[in-house]
């Protein structure tokens, strides 16, 4: 599971989600896009379905990433761990994929100690960001996470594992592509095509 607003959707998301499925060698990779983050007081820019959309569009020729509307479908806000629990009840076995930015932040998550008892947890790296220590993160009575013999793996209390996994640094964000599309200036370069003439043809981001 990769989730994020995804607003838009860009060639980082897609490259990175290749790199770990190579790396991890996972059967497959559903992008969740969150219906109402909590995080973000001013919602996303684009609807729920336009940014499902472009996130089918942008993953049509790549077999093993799908575009899963499940935070669309519900209501309120997106919480990960009503996702995942969600998730779990038909797959077992779930990476829940995040950047280092985003775990370093999970203590301010909805029920956030729970979040590994339903899912393994990828930790995505790139150069300038250093892996926090995970018993900081998730703090416990007792040292929910032990560290395994590789420098880059744990094993949590419920025999989920946290990986970290460094991939490609892009130098693209959602915030930067919004801002161009926004002054009338090209972003091409960090698109899909067709989600590029997707945003054309609804005039988001205007």
């Amino acid at each position: 599971m990769f989730g994020g607003t995804f607003d838009p959707i860009h060639i980082g998301h897609v490259a990175v989600a290749e790199d770990i499925l190579r790396l991890l060698d996972l059967s497959k990779i559903l992008f969740v896009p969150s219906s109402k983050p909590p995080h973000k007081l001013s919602g996303a820019s684009a609807s729920g379905k336009d940014r499902l959309a472009m996130i089918r569009l942008s993953l049509a020729e790549h077999e093993k990433l799908e575009a899963c509307d499940l935070e669309i479908r519900l209501k309120g806000p997106s919480y990960s761990l009503i996702t995942l629990k969600s998730l779990y009840q038909d797959h077992s076995n779930i990476a829940f994929i995040m950047g280092v930015d985003s775990f370093a932040l999970m203590q301010t998550w909805h029920q956030y100690r729970r979040i590994p008892q339903f899912a393994h947890l990828v930790i995505m790296t790139r150069p300038g960001y250093r892996m926090p220590e995970p018993s900081h993160v998730i703090p416990t009575e007792q040292c929910a996470f032990k560290p395994l013999k590789k420098p880059w793996l744990w094993r949590h209390e419920s025999g989920h594992l946290l990986l970290e996994v460094k991939v490609r640094s892009f130098d693209i964000s959602s915030t930067q592509i919004r801002k161009l599309l926004a002054d009338r200036k090209d972003a091409s370069d960090m698109l899909n095509p067709a989600v590029r003439a997707y945003i054309e043809q609804k005039g988001l981001y205007l």
